[in-house]
């Protein structure tokens, strides 16, 4: 038998789920925007909650991985555009060993990680 919330709804496994404001119960994530790259470059900056989730996602595994993702952040966060989100979202697909390899300068982005935003957030990676 499958669980409920406080409201007595059920949750629905392949849907976000979030805090209502002032409540503890749970609904629906808004669904999440696409991109747009050519009508405002700045609104990762805008959007607190999406720059919050962009951390989150770049926790990895390896501890290594993450002292360079921390001082990143802690250094350009603020100066992100979408590209450069763009970019570092193609980074954090990669596994840890080959996110390693690319930030120590072992092997330099080749085939589709070969684009503009990928080397510019790659190297202020390497640099922070």
């Amino acid at each position: 038998m499958g669980s409920t919330f406080e409201n007595g709804s059920v949750p629905e496994p392949h849907l976000a789920t979030v805090p209502a404001a002032g409540t503890r119960a749970w609904q629906r994530a808004p669904e999440a925007e696409a991109l747009s790259y050519d009508q405002n470059d700045h609104a990762h900056q805008a959007d607190p909650l999406r720059r919050a989730r962009l951390r989150w996602r770049a926790r990895r595994g390896l501890l290594e991985n993450d002292l360079f993702l921390q001082r990143f952040f802690d250094r350009y966060e603020h100066d992100l555009s979408d590209q450069d989100v763009a970019g570092l979202t193609r980074l954090l697909d990669l596994t840890d060993n080959d996110l390693m390899d690319l930030l120590l300068g072992r092997r330099e982005p080749d085939g589709e990680l070969a684009v503009p935003e990928v080397t510019r957030v790659l190297g202020r990676l390497r640099e922070a």
